[in-house]
């Protein structure tokens, strides 16, 4: 079961997060899921329902600038488009075309190491090639690697001034 899938870089987004934000480097935040509790089952345990699709998971702004991102997990040796949404490849498409900053944050889990890759990039890579994965490869020579700095923080800002 899948249920962990994706928490250890969103727990390391979520510590840069807060880390640029007391910071005042940075004001990003976490959008929860749109949800309606239809029961409480037990103490921190509850039924619900959706409301609403969500958008994407990260939205902030850095220096007057807008960011919206998406934060995932692979162990595999690619990142598949599919792990993106179909309405959250739309809503980021739209974001861009408002000159919002789009990206994703991309963890391969094998290689330990975080990936910025920006969604200017995946909508070239898309209409350029042909298939839904994007080679591993490709992404380390094309994107932008992140550093891990201070314990459990991502060297994010610096790679958003460039």
């Amino acid at each position: 079961m899948n249920t962990n899938r994706g928490m250890y870089a969103e727990e390391i987004v979520n510590r840069t997060i807060e880390y640029y934000r007391v910071h005042g480097i940075a004001l990003i935040e976490k959008r929860m899921v749109p949800i309606k509790i239809i029961k409480n089952v037990s103490t921190g345990v509850i039924l619900g329902k959706l409301l609403s699709k969500s958008l994407v998971d990260y939205c902030g702004c850095y220096h007057g600038q807008h960011i919206e991102f998406e934060v995932k997990e692979t162990a595999n040796d690619g990142f598949s488009l599919n792990q993106l949404q179909t309405h959250q490849f739309q809503y980021l498409k739209e974001a861009t075309r408002h000159s919002h900053w789009c990206f994703l944050i991309v963890y391969f889990t094998g290689y330990e190491e975080f990936y910025l890759i920006h969604f200017t990039w995946i909508q070239t890579w898309t209409k350029n090639n042909h298939g839904k994965t994007i080679p591993y490869e490709t992404i380390k020579s094309s994107c932008t690697k992140l550093e891990l700095v201070f314990p459990g923080i991502l060297e994010l800002i610096s790679q958003l001034k460039k």
